[in-house]
C-alpha cells in the first residue's frame, strides 16, 4: 500500500508540474485586480470573499478580504509564525506544521489537513515555500507573505511522515497564493488572502471550489483572532 501511495503521489506531482504556469505568472495574475468577481460579500464576519478564473488553471483563484482592528505588524506575525498554527482553529483543523528549512527570507515548511467531513474530500498536505516581504516600498506595517508548492522529494524524511499520518490523505497538485497586510488611515489593518488550490482527490473540481468558497473566511479569522492575543 505505501509502494502504491507513493506512485500516485509521484504521477500527482508530474502531471501538475506539466500544468503548471510557475509561480511568478501565478502570483502576478492574482495581483491584478482585475478579473475578480464577487463570491459572496461579508460571507463571514466581515470577510469579503472574491473569485476569478486563471488562463490555463481549470480551477478557479479566490480572494477574502478583511479590514481587522489588529495591529499590522502582529497580524503578519501570526501568519508567519508556522509551528504556533496547529490547533489555531476548529474550523481549519491544521494537526501538522512543520518547518523543514529557513534561509533568508523564506521557509520551506509542510502541513497537514484534517479535512471536514462534510467536504467528502480526504484529508490533505503540501509542501510549500513562503517567501517573507516586510516594510514593502518602506510603508511601515505592510508586509507581504507568498508561497508556492515545493518537490516533497527534497525532504524525503519529512515526506514519509507525512504519507504516514494517513494513507489516503491527498497531496495538493496546485498550490499557490498570498498574504498581504496593508495598514489603514485610520489605524487599522486591511488583510488579504489570495490563493489558487487544487486539493487533488476525486471530487469534482466544482465541489471543490465550492468547498473553498465556503471555508475561505475560516483563514482570514484565526489569524485575526490569533493577532489578538498577541
Amino acid at each position: 500500500m505505501r509502494r502504491l501511495t507513493l506512485v500516485l503521489a509521484l504521477t500527482l506531482l508530474t502531471s501538475a508540474a506539466a500544468a503548471d504556469p510557475g509561480a511568478t505568472k501565478v502570483w502576478s495574475m492574482l495581483d491584478e485586480d482585475a478579473g475578480w468577481e464577487v463570491h459572496k460579500l461579508d460571507a463571514k464576519e466581515g470577510v469579503d470573499v472574491y473569485k476569478k478564473d486563471l488562463p490555463g488553471i481549470d480551477i478557479p483563484a479566490f480572494k477574502g478580504v478583511k479590514v481587522m482592528d489588529v495591529d499590522a505588524t502582529k497580524l503578519f506575525d501570526a501568519i508567519v509564525d508556522f509551528p504556533r498554527q496547529v490547533g489555531l482553529s476548529e474550523d481549519i483543523p491544521l494537526t501538522h506544521s512543520v518547518v523543514l528549512k529557513t534561509t533568508g527570507n523564506t521557509i520551506d515548511f509542510w502541513q497537514y489537513l484534517d479535512v471536514p467531513g462534510w467536504t467528502l474530500a480526504n484529508d490533505r498536505y503540501w509542501f510549500a515555500r513562503a517567501t517573507l516581504q516586510r516594510d514593502i516600498g518602506g510603508v511601515k506595517g505592510h508586509h507581504k507573505q507568498t508561497w508556492q508548492q515545493i518537490d516533497p522529494s527534497a525532504y524525503p524524511d519529512a515526506w514519509r511522515a507525512a504519507k504516514a499520518v494517513d494513507e489516503d490523505a491527498v497531496m495538493t497538485p496546485l498550490n499557490y497564493g498570498s498574504w498581504e497586510v496593508i495598514p489603514t488611515a485610520d489605524g487599522r489593518t486591511q488583510l488579504i488572502y489570495r490563493v489558487i488550490s487544487d486539493p487533488g482527490g476525486r471530487l469534482p473540481k466544482s465541489a471543490q471550489a465550492l468547498a473553498t468558497g465556503k471555508t475561505l473566511p475560516d483563514n482570514l479569522l484565526q489569524f485575526e483572532a490569533a493577532a489578538k492575543k498577541r
